[in-house]
């Protein structure tokens, strides 16, 4: 987790969009990085499992939605493989983004909506949904 104030120690700032797709704005500014959790963590963290959640391809909605979440419960927290960039931070209460379905959901892939910072390079397969909403979610880090 990168707070807001640590976002310009990322990896290839300011174009830290550009190689990971697996970053995620908060509603405070801090940016998660799930990159580094691969399928192989799933036994140990099995509720992290929304880095592998697609993108909805061009024509198709997300059908979950992203909600940051500020876990204090230490028990709960062993199962979120979240950690703070820097020491300052790690006195706060762990981050984390739940997905909460839109509707009901059967039977069907999950599709979230990345909201890939709009200013970047984004990849092919990428599609903006809304590029207004995108411009909002990412003002929130001036910095970027």
């Amino acid at each position: 987790i990168y707070s807001s104030s640590d976002v310009k120690k990322m990896e290839n700032y300011p174009h830290i969009s550009m190689d990971n797709s697996y970053l995620m704005s908060t509603s405070d500014g801090s940016i998660i990085d799930g990159k580094k959790y691969a399928v192989s963590d799933i036994k140990q963290y099995p509720f992290a499992l929304g880095h592998l959640i697609r993108h909805p391809p061009s024509g198709q909605l997300p059908n979950v939605m992203p909600y940051t979440l500020h876990v204090s419960n230490t028990n709960i927290s062993q199962l979120i493989p979240n950690q703070f960039y820097s020491e300052s931070s790690s006195q706060r209460t762990l981050l984390t983004i739940v997905l909460i379905s839109m509707r009901h959901i059967k039977n069907e892939e999950l599709f979230l909506n990345y909201r890939l910072h709009p200013k970047t390079h984004l990849p092919l397969w990428y599609t903006s949904l809304n590029k207004e909403e995108d411009i909002r979610r990412w003002k929130k880090i001036k910095h970027l």
